[in-house]
């Protein structure tokens, strides 16, 4: 407190000091105000003081304010204030003629009236956005002026408010980076009458709302340089036609959802990120999804799924195509796949989705993929799956057959949350994590379930649910269960269902700490050790066995009985065990944009899938460099990569790992995870070269440990 007392103290001081001479010679009453010239600064000590500014003609002036509590402007025959500003520049349109009075409420700050727009300042600073109206062509025009490009949106109301109604173009000059929150949010009349854009090659962002609700937007070009489009950013523009994207965006939640006339969308090579209902129902997604037997695939990435035909002739079966490598975030949750007009009919009709199949290739599902499918009977999950993410089938109560793939490892939270597989529930012997509600039965608590009845349209009823002959099976590798609140399998009967697994792993702690009766299957017996080099006490023996025994093999000796651990390891190598680790999933193209690896290397596939998955960006424009020794920073920047690029808050141990390296944030994840100590406890080692123990161990703590 006495540090704040102190600062306010030196800060009316300095503004003392620097009070031109000028503003003393009025006395700052209303009936003597003082007056305000174009580009003149005046400091105020936080007195009660009155300031007046009589502009020659009508127009739109800045009126930059810093006060720790602001400052109201308002005309001196008024009761009501134009204007009233939290600490930060403002504008309004000032009549010529009329006087205005800007009050200050007795705290130090500085008054500047200035003929152009100012989207903000900082105190002391001139640092701005400049822009300008010009009403015969009724064109807003936006610039840098003195600013870094930043659009910042004074306490998220735009500074052109006052012209909302009147503006139709819009010019954003070279040099502005961004469009700020709500920046031309629209409501009633508000922006109502905003045609087009043009957008600047600087433009690296369009932030939340910022143009929400503007019906008369037809056309949009954005440039390459635009990396994120925030969510709801163009939600509801309902004349919004064509959109062509010229760079890799990031599309954010709903940010075109409700453009009713959408039809046509151009997107660049390498967009693939795509937030949940990015483009709901809009025509162009629609059409997409009709050209490809339901599912609307851009860049190899299913974003949405719509049919043009009814359950009966579809038979409710979507085959995601092969080659999709990503499912969006509930890119089909809700999923009847109807309301769409029938070609042979022409009426509507409702196509539910009871079937999918998510082929070998894909390698990311976006969480709520499936969430409350209705009548989603069976799903097949492919080889290259990994994860099955948060709320990923919730609320599927009709969810009957789950054929898992062989490379699950997580199944989130919530992931089959009110889903009732009947028989056994048999979780994949390679999953390692079970998020919280995971196989919850919420709703079915008391034995009820609901079910659908052949009723056109489907009814609900209620229908007793029978545990007899029901058991759940944890393998091996689980070692986390997470519980909530409520645990991750409620409703079921634990005096009925027992748990089945192995004796002496987490599965038999697991069941015995909540509840549930165990039954064993026996003791696991690890693979034989078939190598003279590797020994019980080396702390690769574990890993060495299990990359030699993981399916598909990720390495095997370099003879029938050596394994080679102390062996280096090429760049090819160790993209090759990370590809086997994950599967061996096919490679979303064949094209290939390095010189050195040909066709037939066994390691084509395996390089070409870690280029599209950003594992790697090779060593040059056009060369990998596979028979290169890999390091140690590359190893884990890899295995980073790999696993999403987790960006992880945590001090760095190592006196040899530098803030700025590339490998940086990788290093930290990794020691964050138990993927690796480093060689001591404040050395790492980056340069030197991963050896075959390293690499094995890196992956066995990442993937199965």
């Amino acid at each position: 407190m006495k540090r704040k007392i102190f600062l306010l103290f030196i800060s009316t001081v300095m503004l003392l000091v620097l009070l031109p001479l000028t503003a003393s010679a009025a006395s700052g009453t209303e009936t003597d105000p003082i007056p305000l010239t174009l580009g003149e600064t005046l400091y105020s000590p936080g007195e009660d003081l009155f300031y007046s500014f009589t502009p020659d003609e009508d127009c739109v002036y800045s009126i930059l304010i810093e006060a720790t509590f602001g400052i109201v402007i308002e005309p001196v025959d008024s009761s009501s204030p134009l204007a009233d500003n939290g600490g930060r520049g403002l504008s309004g349109y000032l009549r010529a003629g009329e006087t205005y009075v800007l009050r200050g409420l007795g705290n130090p700050g500085w008054i500047q009236v200035i003929n152009e727009g100012r989207v903000y300042s900082k105190m002391f600073d001139d640092e701005y956005l400049v822009w300008d109206f010009d009403a015969k062509t009724e064109t807003l025009t936006i610039d840098p002026g003195q600013g870094d490009g930043e659009m910042k949106i004074p306490l998220l109301k735009s500074p052109w408010d006052s012209l909302e109604s009147q503006i139709r173009h819009v010019v954003i000059g070279e040099g502005v980076t961004n469009v700020g929150e709500e920046a031309f949010e629209g409501f009633g009349d508000k922006y109502g009458a905003l045609e087009d854009v043009s957008f600047p090659s600087t433009l690296k962002s369009i932030e939340k709302k910022a143009f929400e609700k503007c019906p008369a937007l037809k056309t949009l070009s954005f440039p390459s340089s635009l990396k994120s489009i925030d969510e709801d950013a163009f939600f509801y523009c309902t004349g919004l036609e064509s959109v062509a994207f010229a760079g890799a965006t990031a599309i954010g939640n709903d940010a075109f959802r409700g453009c009713d006339a959408l039809a046509e969308v151009t997107v660049a090579s390498g967009m693939t990120e795509f937030g949940e209902d990015a483009f709901f129902n809009t025509p162009w997604l629609r059409s997409l999804a009709v050209e490809n037997k339901g599912a609307a695939v851009v860049n190899n990435v299913l974003i949405g799924a719509y049919a043009a035909w009814d359950k009966k002739e579809g038979d409710g079966i979507l085959i995601i195509p092969d080659g999709v490598t990503k499912i969006a975030p509930a890119a089909l949750r809700g999923t009847t796949l109807g309301g769409q007009t029938s070609a042979e009919e022409g009426t509507q009709v409702d196509w539910y989705l009871e079937e999918v199949v998510i082929p070998d290739s894909v390698t990311e599902i976006g969480y709520e993929a499936f969430y409350y499918c209705p009548q989603l009977e069976r799903v097949t999950i492919g080889d290259g799956v990994t994860t099955i993410p948060e709320a990923c089938f919730q609320s599927c109560g009709e969810l009957r057959t789950v054929d898992f793939g062989t490379n699950i490892k997580t199944i989130g939270d919530f992931a089959f949350d009110n889903c009732w597989l009947p028989g056994d529930l048999v979780i994949p012997e390679t999953v390692t994590s079970i998020g919280k509600w995971a196989f919850r039965l919420e709703s079915v608590v008391g034995g009820w379930d609901w079910v659908h009845t052949d009723l056109d349209p489907p009814d609900k009823v209620y229908q007793e649910k029978d545990f007899s002959d029901q058991s759940i099976f944890l393998g091996a590798a689980v070692n986390s269960i997470e519980q909530g609140y409520w645990g991750s399998f409620l409703g079921w009967d634990k005096e009925n269902v027992p748990i089945k697994g192995y004796t002496g792993t987490y599965a038999e702690q697991w069941a015995e700490e909540n509840g549930f009766v165990f039954e064993s299957l026996g003791v696991v017996t690890p693979p034989a050790n078939p190598f003279s080099d590797v020994k019980d006490s080396d702390y690769f023996f574990d890993p060495v066995l299990w990359a030699v025994s993981h399916d598909p093999q990720i390495t095997k000796g370099t003879s029938d009985s050596t394994f080679s651990p102390d062996d280096s390891c090429t760049r090819a190598q160790m993209v090759t065990f990370l590809w086997r680790a994950k599967g061996c999933p096919e490679p979303a193209s064949m094209n290939n944009p390095f010189t050195d690896v040909k066709e037939d290397a066994y390691y084509a596939k395996a390089v070409l899938w870690a280029a599209e998955q950003k594992i790697t960006t090779g060593t040059g424009d056009s060369t990998f460099s596979p028979d290169a020794t890999v390091n140690r920073a590359q190893s884990v920047t890899f295995l980073w990569r790999m696993e999403g690029s987790e960006i992880v808050a945590a001090d760095n141990p190592f006196t040899d790992v530098v803030s700025d390296a590339y490998y940086a944030k990788a290093v930290l994840w990794a020691v964050k995870n138990g993927v690796t100590t480093g060689k001591s406890n404040t050395s790492f080692a980056p340069d030197d070269p991963c050896i075959r123990a390293q690499i094995v161990t890196f992956l066995y703590r990442d993937m199965a440990a």
